[in-house]
């Protein structure tokens, strides 16, 4: 509700590219619950008035459109801008959910329906209120030592949630934007089960985890980032969203949205990075300089090895954590740089870097 004129992203082509495509209703003639898609329910939203409530029309392509005498539906995509921006339906939405957050004294999670008529009245209904666990614990860090002289890789300027940290992770995973990009539906699946099993190795899973990746990380549509599940990635502690996937896409980042209460409950945090806006950066290259050490941890598989980097750190705490011997740790390659991280969720302003030791 934030911001409730921003769009799913597209291309300059193709702005409605990612929009929604179908809709589930209710027949009331067969008497169930069905799917049908936007082009089977156009003339019935053209007969009612409905159209311009719920689309948005694509004049230079309606115009190309009508110059190749073809149908003029492709120029209309899904974005309940007249709903949007014509009603009061989003301001009626925040003192609902204002009242109910002073009523619960914490921010809550709602269902609901609206129905609307052709003209823009509807009734608002409340189904369901879901109280947020919210730790109350933010507060000031102190940026950690060695970031002066440290190789700075990540900048960003928020979103940031979760409890604010200043730490020596003893693992990064991050998954190669471009190469994730190029990859098909059925690749992508198996770059969520690959996160999966590494997070879950002996070796891996009980030290300090950071994870990074193209757009959304739990998300069903595997254009717009890595379908993992929650269950795979629960012993991560450092969640990181690129907003960048290829050309054609720049994802929208979740804000940890598919599964807030999970994040708060395991005290994870979360955080976003815009490459190229102003305030953000993200240098890939120092990473892409290390050793890449997937292949400790799922042999064999080209594809993961190629689109998934895995980075181990063996700082003293790190050390200790994975059993390795004091005495020879130093001499492992892993132990030539350690990753700090420092994240100030009051501040919204994160800070990344490989520290030489």
């Amino acid at each position: 509700l934030n911001a409730p004129d921003k769009q799913v992203p597209g291309n300059r082509d193709d702005p409605g590219k990612f929009t929604q495509k179908k809709i589930d209703l209710i027949d009331i003639n067969a008497n169930s619950f069905t799917t049908v898609s936007f082009r089977d329910l156009f003339d019935s939203l053209v007969s009612t008035g409905f159209l311009e409530m719920v689309t948005t029309k694509d004049l230079g392509k309606a115009e190309m459109l009508a110059r190749r005498n073809r149908p003029g539906i492709a120029a209309y995509h899904i974005s309940f801008k007249g709903i949007l921006q014509g009603t009061n339906l989003v301001s009626n939405l925040r003192v609902m959910l204002d009242a109910i957050e002073n009523a619960y004294g914490t921010p809550v999670d709602v269902e609901f329906t609206a129905n609307f008529d052709s003209k823009g009245g509807y009734r608002l209904n409340l189904l369901q209120c879901r109280p947020f666990q919210v730790r109350m614990d933010a507060r000031e860090i102190t940026p950690i030592d060695g970031t002066n002289t440290g190789v700075p890789f990540l900048h960003t300027q928020g979103p940031i949630i979760g409890p604010s940290m200043s730490s020596h992770p003893g693992v990064l995973i991050m998954v190669r934007p471009k190469v994730f990009g190029r990859l098909a539906p059925r690749q992508r699946f198996a770059i969520a089960r690959a996160i999966g099993k590494i997070t879950h190795h002996p070796e891996i899973s009980s030290r300090t985890i950071m994870i990074l990746g193209p757009g959304r990380w739990g998300t069903s549509t595997v254009s717009l980032g890595i379908p993992v599940t929650f269950a795979e990635i629960q012993n991560v502690s450092i969640i990181g969203e690129i907003a960048e996937m290829h050309d054609g896409l720049i994802p929208d980042v979740s804000l940890g949205t598919h599964f807030f209460n999970d994040l708060v409950e395991m005290n994870m945090i979360y955080f976003a990075v815009y490459p190229g806006k102003k305030g953000y950066m993200l240098d890939v290259a120092p990473l892409e300089a290390m050793e890449n050490q997937v292949s400790r941890y799922l042999q064999g598989d080209s594809l993961v090895e190629n689109a998934i980097i895995v980075l181990e750190f063996m700082n003293d705490e790190n050390v200790r954590i994975a059993g390795v011997n004091k005495k020879e740790h130093r001499k492992d390659p892993r132990a030539k740089y350690i990753l700090g991280i420092f994240m100030d969720t009051l501040k919204q302003e994160g800070r990344c870097y490989l520290l030489r030791r």
